[in-house]
This record gives structure tokens, C-alpha cells and sequence, in this order.
């Protein structure tokens, strides 16, 4: 390159510089490591927004669902955010350091070709943001976190077992979303890398190369539908073909690291290996993840979940029950509002036997006049009660049927607790606060 001008080439097109100077060879040679950086730089800025989408996709189903879990990951995903951030910009100040003393100052004799573009005028405010950011949505998730584990501890919900199996289920599927955005990813950006090649080689039009970036394209949408409906329908054939998926990205990982040059990106790319490092991380721990859940297939979360999206359609609360003897005025009263009814009065101990027990005798029987309950009742009840020779006592009076239920569960579930304070004489006042305290 000589000459009254100097030209530099960038993705095809030449950048022509005002100021007359002669370049080296040796001075275009050290441009191939800007145009290398250059060209990493783009692929890191399409994951940083790619990754502020997905961010707030994952915000808006976990305001939807009520779901901690998926609270947690949108601060993770905000930590992620900031740190990747922080990490750019002394990536970046360490490139414009390293670029003025070996290019500028060494092979290129003084020569400035980007004509003093690369400034630091916003770095440190963009930190800055997004360091508040950071400390105002870790305010926010904590409160909704206490807000939603205080509204599910303050309903009448679902037995321990069945709450521990919609944990697991719920935990796997957050996994799911978060190894599926960063596997894609990574598979992306080798692609990009491969194809951005200043010379053409093996590694930029491998045919097999490219077969695993389509696979991995291809398979990641069935592969987050099959994991989610797998799991959620206790179906063991749909389980088999999102295990047989989930062994193709592990070995598709895998292979990937047999090439030289994706070795040699990997060591020397830092944020492909963050990426990289992540995705098969997440990968391992959401397979992991994947047979807890299919260990529990068979003990009723598919029934469960059908029941509950039935009874929610229907506009059925769990803690919310129809009070009062038939043809009387009926208004809503939940657990909580029935034991606060008798607060004044001192905490008696409860018996087994309900026709001991005098306060306890109106919620003996409740008369609910709803068909959605009737439901509820013989899905949840139904089986305990077919053990026990039973059955649910459903009185057919026109078009609605009057369901007799007993409140024997919900008794004896607090009777251990009621007991401990009525020895001490204590009220109903002090039980609430002390529950109130200890959630």
C-alpha cells in the first residue's frame, strides 16, 4: 500500500483516509488484527440485543406466571446483562490501548486510519446505568418474591408431594428457556465466525460445520416445546424424542471442539467462551433437571395440572368457599377470614371429635352451591375416598349441585399447631401475628 492515500479494507468496502501518508506492509498487515476484532465486536453486539429481547421475554412470563423461579433468572439475566457490559468496555479500552502502541505508534509510524473515532465519551455513564439498573430491579424482584411466596403460604393450595413435583417442573422449565437462547448462541456465533474469515479455508465452507449449526437451528423449537409439554403431560413417548434431542446437542457440543480453530476461538475469544462455557453448563444441568421430572411420572401432576387449568377457567379460587346454611344469604369466606370470625374469644384446644369442639362446628359442613367444586372434589377427593369405601356426597337439586363437604382435613392439618398455644391461653390475635412473623 503506497501511495498519496491510504486505504483500508473493511467487509468489502474501501474507508479512504483525507490524510496523505505512505503504509507499510507492515502496517496493513497489523490492520488484520483490527479488522479480526472489529468483526468480533459485531457478533458480540447481536448477542447483547438478542439477549435484551429474550430478557424481556422472560420478564413478561414471569409477571404472568407469578413464578419465583422466573424472577430469579430475570435478575440473573440483569446481572449477566451489567457484568457482560462492565466487561466490554475494559475489553474495548484494553483494544484501544493495544492498537495505538502496535499499530499507531509501531507498524503504522504515527498513522491514526481510524482518524481518532475510538473515544470513551459514554463508557462510564453506560456503567453507570446499568449498575442502577441492576440495584433497582434487585429491589423490585425481592418484593414481588415476597409478595407471591406470602400470597401462595396465605392460600389453601396443593399438598407438599405435588408442590415439590411443580418446583421441579417449574425450575426445569426456566432452565429450558435459558440453555435454549444461550445454545442457539453459541451455535450462531461459531457459524458467523466461520463464514467472517479474511481468507477462505476448510473451516469456513465445511459442509459438516454447517450441518451442525442448521441441526442445532432446526430441533431448538421442537426440542423447548417437547420439554415443556413432556414433562407438564406426563407423556413418556414425547419425554423419549426430547431426550433423544437433548443427546444431539450434547454430542453436536461435543464434536464442536474436535476443530482447531473453534479450540483456538475458544482460548482466545473470551466472550465466545463465556458463551460457549454457559450453554453447556446450562445444557448439563437442565438434562439433570429433565430426569428428576420423569422420575416423578405417574404420582398425578398431569391430572393436577388439568384439574387446576379447568378450575381456573372457570374462575374457582382455592382459598375462596361458599359459608352458610342452605337458603341463607352466602358470602365468600376464606380459612383465614372463618378463624378470624371467633378472634376475640380465648384459643380453645381442638379435638379430633368435631362435635367437641363448639367453634369449630360451622365449618363442619359447608354447603357449596357450585358445580365447579363438585369437581374439584371428586378429583383431588375422589381417590382417598374410593380407598376408604367412601364416596362424596353430591345432592342433585335442579341444575346446580350442592356439594357437602368436611373441613376435617383443614382442621387436623392445624390442630398440632391451634394446640401448641391454647395451653397458654393465648388468642386467635397472637396465632395470626406469630404465623405472620414466622412466613
Amino acid at each position: 500500500m503506497r501511495g498519496t492515500a491510504c486505504y483500508a479494507v473493511y467487509n468489502g468496502s474501501a474507508i479512504s483516509t483525507p490524510t496523505s501518508t505512505n503504509a507499510s506492509v507492515q502496517c496493513a498487515e497489523g490492520l488484520i488484527w483490527l479488522e479480526n476484532y472489529l468483526i468480533n465486536s459485531k457478533s458480540e453486539e447481536v448477542i447483547y440485543l438478542t439477549l435484551g429481547n429474550w430478557h424481556f421475554m422472560i420478564s413478561l412470563i414471569a409477571l404472568m406466571d407469578e413464578s419465583i423461579p422466573h424472577l430469579i433468572v430475570v435478575l440473573a439475566a440483569q446481572l449477566v446483562t451489567t457484568s457482560w457490559i462492565s466487561f466490554r468496555i475494559a475489553q474495548d479500552i484494553a483494544a484501544r490501548n493495544t492498537y495505538t502502541k502496535m499499530v499507531v505508534n509501531g507498524t503504522c509510524g504515527g498513522f491514526d486510519i481510524l482518524g481518532g473515532s475510538w473515544q470513551y465519551n459514554m463508557f462510564y455513564v453506560t456503567v453507570g446505568c446499568s449498575i442502577a439498573v441492576l440495584f433497582g430491579m434487585s429491589f423490585f424482584v425481592f418484593k414481588l418474591i415476597k409478595l407471591y411466596s406470602m400470597a401462595k403460604l396465605s392460600s389453601v393450595g396443593s399438598p407438599p408431594v405435588m408442590n415439590r413435583m411443580l418446583r421441579w417442573r417449574l425450575w426445569m422449565r426456566v432452565f429450558l428457556q435459558f440453555t435454549g437462547f444461550f445454545t442457539l448462541a453459541s451455535a450462531a456465533v461459531w457459524y458467523d465466525k466461520r463464514k467472517s474469515l479474511t481468507t477462505a479455508s476448510h473451516y469456513s465452507t465445511s459442509i459438516l460445520y454447517d450441518v451442525g449449526f442448521y441441526v442445532v437451528a432446526i430441533i431448538m423449537i421442537p426440542w423447548l416445546t417437547l420439554g415443556t409439554y413432556s414433562i407438564s403431560k406426563e407423556n413418556r413417548l414425547l419425554f423419549l424424542a426430547y431426550a433423544i434431542l437433548s443427546i444431539i446437542l450434547l454430542v453436536i457440543s461435543g464434536l464442536w471442539f474436535a476443530s482447531p480453530l473453534y479450540r483456538y476461538e475458544y482460548w482466545g475469544w473470551r466472550t465466545f467462551s463465556c458463551v460457549v462455557t454457559m450453554a453447556d453448563v446450562l445444557l448439563i444441568i437442565t438434562c439433570i433437571l429433565s430426569v428428576i421430572c420423569r422420575l416423578s411420572f405417574g404420582k398425578g401432576l398431569a391430572h393436577f395440572l388439568v384439574v387446576e387449568q379447568k378450575l381456573q377457567a372457570s374462575g374457582f379460587a382455592h382459598d375462596t368457599f361458599l359459608n352458610g346454611p342452605k337458603g341463607a344469604s352466602s358470602r365468600s369466606m376464606s380459612v383465614k377470614q372463618a378463624l378470624a370470625s371467633k378472634r376475640s374469644e380465648p384459643l380453645s384446644k381442638p379435638t379430633l371429635d368435631a362435635s367437641e369442639s363448639s367453634w369449630q362446628r360451622p365449618l363442619s359442613n359447608c354447603s357449596v352451591e357450585t358445580a365447579v367444586f363438585a369437581t374439584w372434589l371428586s378429583a383431588t377427593g375422589g381417590s382417598r375416598d374410593e380407598e376408604e369405601g367412601k364416596s362424596p356426597t353430591v345432592r342433585e337439586e335442579g341444575p346446580v349441585s350442592a356439594v357437602t363437604i368436611s373441613w376435617e382435613d383443614v382442621r387436623l392439618s392445624s390442630a398440632q399447631s391451634l394446640s401448641d398455644y391454647s395451653d397458654e391461653g393465648n388468642t386467635l390475635d397472637e396465632f395470626d401475628e406469630k404465623q405472620t412473623m414466622g412466613s
